[in-house]
């Protein structure tokens, strides 16, 4: 066998090992889904429970942001959830002439927390918030 052979199998198990690999991947997402869709009020409720001990542990110097997370995971666990249920509609409808829901979702992912104790600012398409003030200059 020559190297030109030799890299020509390379490529194709590597072809082999990517197509099983997002096989894979795409089964984990739809049992995530599955499971965030049967237990959302769990999930819920295991976060508010979190929250609780959370900010009985830091006595409250921290509930504001603590309660900003905690609306943020709610959010992202109904979200996917509802991906779950979406994903079930376009299964049944499939052939049917009728476009996936969620085909062209936002992947924005949020801002990485920063350490000056501030909240990050906006991503994707959110505008600001009216609340806001302006940075001062100092």
């Amino acid at each position: 066998m020559d190297k030109d052979e030799a890299r020509d199998k390379i490529g194709e198990k590597f072809g082999e090992l990517r197509d099983k690999t997002g096989d894979v991947l795409d089964e984990l997402k739809t049992k995530g889904q599955e499971f965030l869709g049967k237990h959302e009020d769990k999930i819920d409720s295991a976060i508010d429970k979190v929250a609780g001990f959370v900010d009985d542990q830091t006595k409250g110097k921290y509930h504001e942001k603590i309660e900003t997370v905690v609306g943020k995971a709610k959010v992202t666990v109904e979200r996917l959830a509802s991906e779950d249920a979406a994903a079930g509609a376009a299964t049944a409808t499939a052939g049917a002439g009728v476009a996936e829901p969620g085909a062209a979702t936002d992947t924005t992912e949020p801002a990485p927390p920063t350490d000056t104790g501030e909240a990050a600012p906006p991503t994707g398409g959110e505008p600001p918030s009216d609340t806001e003030e302006p940075p001062s200059n100092p």
